[in-house]
């Protein structure tokens, strides 16, 4: 029956009859929707009476939360009844289960009882949470079928807790801090949580202690916390791993089914930035090995971070003194390792390491900082040869220069040229000889001490002291071109007195004018076949009677009114130039006259600034320009000698301030005195100044000295006409209207002009100072003059070698001490030109010149290719002008091609030689270069830095043999060390989340030096779960002379490729 029409029946009080009914049966009475009860009457039935349908449905369980172990079960019951009240019976009840996965329902179809329930059983598959039990209820009555669905949401537990999963990575830089996530699982994989509220899992964990490492309590860090994991089967907990690297181990104590405690660990690693290096010398433990060609150190450095980890991987570099250097990464426990030598050539090296990622890294071992450094020594074998030389070999007489002296050289050396320390040679000097004498010689030629023992540097010196002669003050007995030539010989004998070699060298000492000549003598120590040598050559304008000559120098002032222009005035900074100039002079030798010019006629001769004498020079331009208040303070500051009379009418255009005879400089004061007395005034008579400024110098002429007229002036000549002359000008005694400038030429006076300010005609300044040699120097402002004055002081210099020429010829060579042969068969010229030129290029030809001062300034320098000279046996070179002081030099490189003993140049050598002319009288003068030896040997051994190789490649892992079981490893290794490598092999199932490598039963190895050697071993892999595995094998050198070497293949296990396979032990 439709149930809305039978409450519509109800509710209309409608009663049905059936005719043929005796009497009714009953009364049916129920409450309608409005809450009203209706009394039904009674009814006659005949026939079958119709049942009530399953509108209303409870489902429960009689479990609230069951296992997910697979066998657990809860009672599921179904009460079906009727929304009128009645429960109902028959009625089919169907069980289901949203996921298998849960479990499932037995019976699964069930009909209600009497009382209208049916139960079935929930049993538990393995895998918790809730599951949606579905019941649906299938009834029906007269009117048809109907159809009840129910839901009950079972929550599932989880079985008892078998595993826990960590969630550290492999690794992690020592110190730092985390969160350890631990989550705990059941057989079947289910989180350990805590939903339900009658199970709390606690457990313990635990790390180990010390170096500031485990779990953090919220004031320190423990080695234990205890915690119990929450909804979602896990626990957090901070945590910190020791600041020693190394692994962390953490363990959690076992709870449920687990069978043994849970673990891992994290490996620490150290921090990336290096705070310390160390060194250690290996091997031998000595700084100091022979240079026997074999022997090399084995440098062992480390680098560690803050907490002295050793840092891998880093990069490192060593240094050496001698240019070389070496990179690479640190390796195990941040060594690094690296070779020096071996050299067959002692010598003495710093050598310096750097960690590269901290250049402020702290040197353990010295306590530097960025850096430790060490010296290394490659020490000489036993000696077998004496080597002598003397530097300079050609010297003034001790009457010309009374501190000449030279230097006797005296080198021990081993078979390979290397000095031997600690040999006593003995020195003796010879008989002089007097080529072109005899001479008047008042003291012989010396030796000191007669023995001496070589020490650092490989050398043991005396000292040669050159004899004297009779000067010029016992004209009798004078030579103007004495010479002395004596040989000093060194005598060695070796310790245990089997050995004695005795060498000479000769020296030269003359009593005239020479260049010192320098060539290098050690430009060949341990020159071997290969090597490239730099050969050099100079010449300094110092040598004997090449003194400064004197000076005779006026200067010529401008004092013309425009000169007390700017503030300070023109005049007050050409006064403190001059005073600055003054003082760069030779106090013994120099005189220094003070001329002005200035035309005061108008004012009868009278330099009046302030009136003072009724003669005032009226200007503004006094102090402040154009500003009057300031004049006299400023005129009794910067010219006492205002008001000054420079002369009556006539006279009155220039004036000798300080006379030149008053000098050689007996008290500067005097010319200091006379530049300050000056007083500007008038017009400009250039032409006058000019004449008897030359005139002063011609009237006191000494033939020695350099003359020369120093000329200032701030505009153009207005008076007197041009110095240059012409018609017009002004009539000068012996020279009339003619050039003042041709005057001063003709009689060796050199003219320096300086043109202050931009009101002067700097053509015409220019043309007097160049037709005289000499030069004209502008100067824009007065602050320039101080500079211009000591420029002029520098140039006012003697020549101390005129038309020099320097002529090498290789033809009178000695070859294995036999003069002649061809040089180029043992020797050969490189050209070589760098952009810009460097002193290595060769050809290479510089010159410099030193001033007072000391400031060197390059004059020039230049390159040329002499291919083409060398190979034709001789090269000149044209110097030209040599002045004191200045020093010129060249430098060509040669190329060693063959062992010999080379010899250059000498005393005897007259095809090779420098000449000049003396500037003080005018001669030619010739002097021989020192000779040169290079003796040459076969190619040495020099090698720098180095490292071995560690290598572990070609790893394969495959099972090869019918037992698939049986996993065979293959590798190969290559070491170059010293010691021998240790090799482990190891494997890590790449599944499992946070699992390590484990070392396989028998996997350690080792070898000694070996080229690409290889080797294998066989895994029993029976009891290793499936899944995919590396296998890894790793070497380290056991000395750790090596950077360790790992190799690693991939290899998959799978149950259905061994399952058919039965193995009969």
């Amino acid at each position: 029956m439709n149930r809305a029409i039978f409450l519509d029946a109800l509710k209309m009080r409608i009663f049905i009859y059936v005719a043929n009914a005796s009497y009714v049966s009953r009364v049916l009475a129920m409450r309608a929707n409005a809450g009203f009860l209706i009394l039904l009457g009674v009814f006659l039935l005949i026939g079958t009476v119709p049942a009530f349908v399953a509108d209303v449905g409870v489902i429960t369980s009689g479990k609230e939360w069951p296992v997910a172990n697979g066998y657990d079960t809860a009672t599921i019951t179904v009460t079906a009844t009727n929304m009128s009240g009645p429960a109902v019976p028959g009625a089919q009840v169907v069980f289901s289960v949203d996921n298998s996965a849960y479990g499932s329902m037995s019976p699964a179809t069930v009909t209600t009882n009497a009382a209208g329930i049916a139960t079935s059983t929930f049993i538990t598959g393995t895998k918790s949470g809730t599951a949606t039990i579905t019941a649906t209820i299938k009834s029906s009555d007269a009117e048809g079928s109907y159809t009840k669905v129910i839901t009950l949401l079972q929550k599932i537990d989880h079985d008892l807790a078998q595993t826990a999963e960590f969630n550290t990575p492999d690794q992690a830089l020592v110190g730092t801090t985390s969160d350890l996530v631990v989550t705990v699982f059941d057989s079947h994989g289910n989180l350990v949580d805590n939903l339900n509220p009658a199970e709390q899992h606690s457990f313990y964990l635990f790390m180990s202690s010390g170096q500031n490492s485990g779990f953090y309590n919220g004031v320190t860090y423990s080695y234990s916390n205890q915690t119990q994991t929450g909804a979602f089967g896990n626990t957090s907990v901070p945590y910190r791993i020791s600041e020693k690297a190394g692994q962390n181990w953490i363990f959690m104590s076992p709870f449920g089914n687990m069978a043994y405690s849970p673990d891992c660990y994290v490996e620490g690693i150290a921090l990336p930035e290096p705070a310390y290096i160390t060194y250690i010398p290996h091997p031998p433990p000595s700084d100091e090995i022979p240079a026997d060609g074999v022997a090399f150190f084995g440098l062992y450095s480390f680098v560690f971070d803050k907490y002295m980890n050793g840092i891998n991987n880093t990069p490192m570099r060593l240094t050496a003194s001698d240019g070389t250097s070496f990179e690479d990464t640190s390796g195990d426990e941040g060594s690094f390792y690296a070779t020096f030598g071996p050299k067959d050539t002692a010598s003495t090296y710093e050598l310096e390491t750097f960690a590269l990622a901290n250049t402020s890294a702290l040197c353990l071992t010295t306590g530097e900082v960025g850096k430790c450094n060490q010296t290394l020594k490659f020490h000489n074998t036993e000696p077998v040869d004496l080597v002598l030389t003397g530097n300079p070999q050609g010297m003034a007489s001790l009457d010309v220069d009374p501190t000449s002296t030279g230097t006797v050289l005296a080198k021990v050396v081993d078979i390979k040229g290397n000095s031997v320390i600690g040999e006593t040679v003995s020195f003796t000097i010879g008989t002089p000889t007097y080529p072109g004498g005899p001479y008047n010689e008042t003291s012989a030629p010396t030796i000191s001490p007669g023995s001496a023992a070589t020490a650092t540097g490989g050398y043991a010196t005396a000292t040669f002291t050159p004899g004297a002669f009779a000067t010029y003050l016992t004209p009798d007995d004078y030579n103007a071109t004495a010479t002395g030539i004596v040989t000093v010989t060194g005598t060695w004998t070796n310790k245990a007195g089997t050995r004695t070699v005795t060498k000479d060298v000769t020296f030269v000492y003359k009593n005239y004018p020479y260049l010192s000549i320098t060539v290098p003598k050690d430009a060949c120590d341990n020159a071997v076949v290969g090597q490239q040598i730099n050969f050099s050559l100079s010449l300094k304008g110092d040598g004997a009677a090449l003194r400064p000559k004197p000076i005779d120098v006026v200067l010529l002032n401008d004092r013309s009114g425009s000169m007390l222009e700017d503030n300070p005035d023109r005049m007050v900074s050409l006064m403190n130039a001059a005073i600055l100039f003054n003082s760069k002079m030779d106090d013994s030798k120099d005189r220094v006259g003070l001329f002005s010019f200035g035309d005061t006629a108008g004012w009868s001769g009278w330099a009046d600034l302030t009136g003072a004498a009724g003669h005032q020079y009226v200007t503004s331009w006094e102090g402040i320009d154009n500003t009057n208040s300031d004049d006299v303070a400023y005129v009794a500051a910067h010219y006492p000698a205002s008001p000054k009379n420079y002369g009556a009418t006539g006279s009155n255009t220039y004036s000798r301030d300080l006379a030149l005879t008053s000098n050689p400089i007996t008290n500067a004061a005097l010319i200091n005195a006379a530049i300050n007395e000056m007083v500007p005034a008038g017009s400009t008579p250039m032409r006058e100044g000019l004449y008897y400024s030359v005139k002063e110098i011609v009237d006191n002429k000494r033939p020695t000295a350099v003359s020369a007229v120093i000329m200032l002036t701030d505009g153009q000549y207005n008076t007197g006409g041009s110095p240059a002359g012409g018609s017009g000008t002004l009539s000068l005694p012996g020279i009339g209207t003619g050039s003042v400038i041709n005057y001063a030429k003709a009689n060796n006076v050199t003219l320096y002009t300086i043109g202050l300010g931009s009101s002067v005609n700097s053509g015409e300044l220019t043309t007097f100072a160049n037709q005289t040699g000499g030069k004209y120097y502008p100067a824009p402002s007065p602050s320039d003059l101080g500079g211009i004055y000591s420029q002029i002081a520098g140039d006012l210099q003697d020549v101390a070698g005129g038309e020099t020429e320097v002529v090498l010829n290789y033809g009178s060579v000695k070859i294995n001490n036999v003069t002649g042969g061809d040089i180029t068969q043992y020797m050969q010229y490189q050209p070589i030109m760098s952009l810009p030129l460097q002193e290595t290029d060769s050809t290479f030809i510089k010159k410099i010149n030193v001033s007072k001062t000391g400031v060197t300034n390059i004059q020039y320098t230049q390159y040329r290719d002499d291919s083409a000279n060398y190979t034709s046996g001789q090269m000149e070179f044209d110097v030209g002008e040599i002045r004191l002081n200045e020093t010129w030099s060249t430098n060509f490189r040669l190329n060693l091609v063959k062992a010999g003993k080379v010899s250059l140049f000498g005393i005897g050598d007259t095809s090779s030689k420098i000449c000049f002319r003396d500037a003080a009288t005018g001669a030619m003068n010739c002097q021989f270069i020192e000779e040169w030896e290079c003796p040459i040997r076969e190619s040495k051994v020099n090698v720098p830095f180095g490292n071995n190789t560690l290598l572990v490649d070609n790893v394969n892992a495959d099972v090869l043999g019918p037992d698939p079981n049986i996993l065979t490893v293959s590798w190969d290794t290559t070491y170059n060390g010293n010691d021998s490598v240790q090799l482990t092999v190891s494997y890590k199932n790449l599944d499992i989340k946070g699992s390590h490598y484990v070392q396989a039963p028998g996997g350690v190895f080792f070898e000694t030096a070996c080229d690409h050697k290889p080797r294998s071993m066989t895994i029993n892999t029976k009891n290793w779960p499936d899944g995919h595995y590396s296998i890894q094998v790793y070497g380290q050198a056991v000395n750790k002379d090596a950077n360790p070497s790992m190799g690693e293949d991939q290899w998959e296990k799978s149950t259905s490729t061994a399952e058919n396979y039965i193995q009969l032990d």
